[in-house]
C-alpha cells in the first residue's frame, strides 16, 4: 500500500511538471465581428476540426480597423502554399492563448471595390511596395489590432523557410508560433 501512494505521488508530481499551462489571453474588443466557424478543409496540411478560425469577409474585417477593435486577423486563401504552411502554427498559438483568429478567406468571394479600398487604406502602413513603388498586399499577412490601430504583423513564414514544398522544420514551426503567441500578448 505504502508503494501504491509513493508511486501515486511521484506520477502526480511528474505529471505537474510535465503539463503546459496555457495562457489565457483577454481581448478587450469595442465591437464583435459577425463571423463563423470557418471551413479550414481546403488546408492540404491542416486538419484540426476544432480550430481557432472564424471566418470573416474584408468588409468586415474593416470594421476592426474603422470602429476599433482588437484582435488577430489572417489574411491567405487555401492555394496559397505559405499560407497552407502557417496555419497550423497561428492555430496552435491561438488555442494556447485562448484567442480566435479572424480568417479573410481573399478568394471566398467576390469582394465590392470599395471594400477592396478600404482594406488598401487600412493595411498601407504595413504594405510591402512592389518594382514600381506600388502598394502590393502579400499573404500570409497576420495582422494585430488594438483599438483600431495595427500594432504588430506577420508576413509569410520564417526567414529560414526557403522550400515550399517542405514541411516546416521543428524549430521553424515552433519560431513561427512563438512569433503569433507573442503577437497575441501584445494585445493584451
Amino acid at each position: 500500500m505504502k508503494k501504491l501512494i509513493v508511486l501515486l505521488v511521484v506520477l502526480l508530481t511528474l505529471a505537474g511538471c510535465n503539463s503546459k499551462k496555457d495562457e489565457t489571453i483577454d481581448i478587450e474588443s469595442k465591437i464583435t465581428l459577425n463571423s463563423s466557424k470557418a471551413d479550414m478543409s481546403d488546408y492540404v496540411y491542416f486538419s484540426d476540426t476544432d480550430h481557432v478560425y472564424e471566418i470573416v469577409s474584408i468588409k468586415e474585417s474593416n470594421r476592426m480597423y474603422t470602429e476599433k477593435g482588437s484582435g488577430i486577423l489572417y489574411y491567405g486563401y487555401s492555394q496559397c502554399p505559405y499560407c497552407n504552411r502557417i496555419v497550423s502554427a497561428l492555430n496552435d498559438a491561438g488555442k494556447e492563448t485562448g484567442v480566435k483568429i479572424y480568417y479573410i478567406d481573399l478568394y471566398g468571394e467576390d469582394y465590392a471595390d470599395e471594400d477592396i479600398n478600404n482594406l488598401f487604406t487600412n493595411l498601407d502602413p504595413i504594405l510591402e511596395k512592389d518594382s514600381s513603388g506600388e502598394a502590393a498586399f502579400y499573404v500570409p499577412e497576420v495582422v494585430a489590432i488594438k483599438d483600431g490601430e495595427i500594432i504588430n504583423h506577420h508576413l509569410s513564414v520564417v526567414d529560414s523557410y526557403e522550400d515550399v514544398t517542405k514541411n516546416l522544420t521543428d524549430s521553424q514551426y515552433k519560431e513561427l508560433k512563438d512569433i503569433y503567441v507573442s503577437m497575441i500578448k501584445e494585445l493584451k
